[in-house]
């Protein structure tokens, strides 16, 4: 009885310690695609900003002359994050606090830039991350960003090119296509989601907000009324991205990116390669119908029982992905 409640305790630490894993690779994912995206119009944002980067530049140099120092926040990492609970970090940073911790033990030397060279103090990782994260997951501007984690704006910029530097390089660690051992358990995954057998992955695309561009700006605005770039990924049913593509201005139509990305021009290539079994993606109606994409039916009032009954277990997929996202 002993050596058999023994045996249970073992077998529930280690099931708590897989999804803990699954947990933090998915939002590691989420976080490297988020950035990828952001990242993909981010000299477009700079150039927009470089006005107020002068302006900025100017007043720091009118203060230095009299002997005064830029205000700013000090100890803001030090006072206030230091003392967040798990939930409060999360809900500032929009990141777990465990996922925060392994980004920056699996990128803090990446961090350490060039700053030491020109005689100023190394900017701690700690505060390139944080700072970072948080100039992506909020509407705040350099400045503010800028003023609560005291930095100028062009050491914050450096640090926030740093940083994405350093993720897009472990990128390929954690946005991946599934292995043909994980395959089976996606599969099965969905399988209890949707009730559709040999699904490998959901589709879609998403707008990420950007300021208006210097250069055609008009083709940047979305059905939505604001300027943005497109990011289209590939999810697991446990909400782990398996691939992304960021770029496409959003006014550009999801098939079309589609069909101009890296995945689709892979899979075309050697779609054994990627659904060794008959696997399939799920799409939304926007999508084409393929080998291995199956969008719903397009209901024009003569849709079967039967066909009806699969759109709404798709529909259903997509509405319990985003229950699991809570």
């Amino acid at each position: 009885m002993a050596l058999s409640h023994q045996a249970l305790n073992m077998s529930e630490n280690m099931a708590a310690h897989q999804e803990n894993s699954v947990r933090i690779k998915r939002a590691i994912s989420f976080v490297i695609a988020q950035i990828a995206a952001q990242a993909a119009n981010y000299w477009t944002i700079m150039k927009a900003s470089e006005e107020d980067d002068d302006e900025e530049e100017l007043f720091c140099l009118i203060a230095l002359e009299k002997g005064n120092t830029p205000t700013r926040i000090t100890g803001y990492i030090e006072n206030v994050v230091s003392n967040y609970t798990s939930v409060q970090f999360q809900q500032h940073f929009r990141v777990p606090l465990d996922t925060f911790e392994d980004l920056l033990q699996m990128i803090g030397c990446m961090l350490i830039g060039d700053d030491n060279r020109q005689g100023r103090p190394m900017i701690d990782p700690r505060k390139q991350l944080l700072s970072a994260i948080w100039l992506l997951s909020t509407p705040d501007s350099y400045r503010s960003i800028g003023d609560r984690f005291n930095m100028a704006k062009s050491s914050l910029s450096a640090s926030f090119v740093r940083v994405v530097t350093a993720l897009c390089r472990i990128a390929h660690r954690f946005i991946k296509w599934p292995q043909r051992a994980e395959i089976e358990e996606i599969k099965e995954k969905f399988q209890k989601l949707s009730h559709i057998p040999g699904v490998l992955g959901a589709i879609d695309g998403t707008y990420i907000p950007i300021k208006a561009p210097q250069i055609d700006p008009e083709v940047y605005i979305n059905r939505k009324c604001f300027y943005g770039i497109t990011l289209q990924a590939i999810c697991d049913p446990s909400l782990k991205f398996i691939d992304c593509f960021a770029g496409y201005p959003s006014s550009v139509s999801d098939v079309r990116i589609f069909r101009n990305s890296d995945i689709y021009a892979q899979i075309s290539g050697e779609p054994q390669a990627y659904f060794p079994n008959g696997e399939f993606l799920l799409g939304d109606k926007a999508y084409p119908v393929l080998t291995w994409l199956i969008p719903p039916y397009i209901d024009r009032g003569n849709t079967t029982e039967i066909q009806r009954h699969f759109n709404r277990n798709l529909a259903s997929t997509r509405q319990k992905n985003m229950s699991l996202r809570e």
